[in-house]
């Protein structure tokens, strides 16, 4: 008898087979359409306890602060990445005031299948490299089934970072919220090989001269 399926990978079949539902007027790359349509990775575990963590940010001249993505925070989070150069599709909100973002970095929580020499670590990106979909209303009347795409995240924690097979390489990752579970609503439902890391050509602060880096740009 087969399992009954989970919110998060019906959405992931419909957006499969009619992409434009989420992407609207924006285009669908190749890449996207790789990511869509990509094969588990071996080291997630997609079942437990792989989901959106949290934003950490710091305003010009402020000390860094966390925000954790959780549904009642879901819009300000929205916001604050739009406001630091990510991209919404399909929303109105309101802008944020005008911020002077000194650093930004959005980790994805990846939990491992036992033998994968982890057990659990962050996946991180900046805004920029995020784009955020409504869903469309026929997934659900009151909280349409929202994507999300992260580009080229990388390895923040140190259980990851000794992974090599994982460190060494950068990562797209599809997310959707379906609200399952309102403390961690956006799940991790597809990662893909981006490409090899070059930690010296990468890092997340979004003014230089004001993050306080203790990494050289």
């Amino acid at each position: 008898m087969s399992r009954p399926m989970h919110k998060w990978e019906a959405a992931r079949c419909i957006m499969r087979t009619d992409p434009s539902a989420w992407f609207r007027d924006s285009p669908i790359e190749n890449r996207d359409l790789d990511l869509l349509n990509a094969y588990p990775v071996s080291f997630v575990d997609y079942f437990k306890g792989s989901y959106l963590r949290k934003v950490y940010h710091m305003k010009a001249g402020e000390g860094f602060k966390q925000t954790d993505w959780k549904v009642e925070e879901d819009v300000e989070c929205k916001q604050m990445i739009a406001s630091a150069g990510g991209k919404l599709i399909g929303f109105d909100f309101p802008p944020l005031d005008e911020t002077h973002w000194a650093s930004m970095t959005i980790n994805a929580n990846i939990s491992a299948p036992p033998g994968q020499g982890f057990e659990w670590g962050y996946l991180s990106t900046s805004p920029t490299n995020i784009r955020i979909f409504k869903g469309p209303a026929s997934t659900c009347d009151l909280h349409p089934w929202d994507a999300m795409i992260l580009r080229d995240c990388t390895t923040n924690t140190s259980s990851l970072n000794a992974v090599g097979k994982v460190s060494k390489r950068k990562w797209d990752i599809l997310l959707f919220k379906c609200c399952e579970d309102f403390d961690h609503p956006w799940v991790v439902t597809t990662v893909l090989d981006a490409g090899v890391f070059d930690p010296k050509a990468s890092h997340r602060c979004l003014d230089t001269s004001a993050c306080g880096c203790i990494f050289s740009h």
